[in-house]
């Protein structure tokens, strides 16, 4: 071993640096926004199923009481919960894209609302309602909260897509 392959155990690291590291832990409060590990973005939730839930509000730092009651009932028909996704608000997070997101979320679905997928970073295009597989995750890209709301059609729309995703 010579000066540049000098190899030093974790313990001994810790040592040396200890004012210097930090180490940060993560509570798995679902009810408040939480970091992430990179201290980047924010978001609510657990991710125990590895779902990621992306909304488009870049003047609001969380999601208003209507907009989560409705993200809420969404989950329960599929039956899962909060605890199961990640919920990110992508106006907030704008430097975020679909490579980092997934790598970082382990995500095995996510659900575009009102987010192109190009302005997400995905290099392909579908259109609403399309479940669209793609790097090892499935894709669904759907219109607003506020649209799903107010019309029938499309809310009818976004649940035959979420029964194919999640086999209901």
């Amino acid at each position: 071993m010579d000066l540049d392959h000098i190899e030093l155990n974790p313990d001994l690291v810790a040592n040396l640096y200890s004012s210097h590291l930090i180490q940060q832990n993560v509570t798995a409060d679902s009810a408040t926004p939480k970091s992430s590990k990179k201290s980047i973005w924010t978001y609510i939730g657990n991710n125990e199923k590895n779902i990621l839930l992306l909304v488009n509000y870049p003047g609001q730092a969380e999601l208003n009481k209507q907009q989560q009651s409705f993200l809420n009932n969404m989950l329960a028909a599929c039956k899962i919960s909060l605890s199961d996704v990640a919920v990110m608000n992508f106006g907030q997070n704008p430097s975020a894209d679909h490579k980092n997101l997934q790598e970082y979320f382990k995500s095995q679905i996510i659900i575009l609302f009102d987010i192109e997928p190009s302005s997400f970073g995905l290099p392909l295009s579908f259109p609403h309602f399309q479940v669209q597989s793609f790097a090892n995750c499935t894709f669904l890209f759907t219109t607003s909260i506020e649209e799903l709301e107010k019309d029938k059609v499309l809310k009818s729309k976004l649940w035959v897509c979420l029964r194919r995703i999640f086999g209901i």
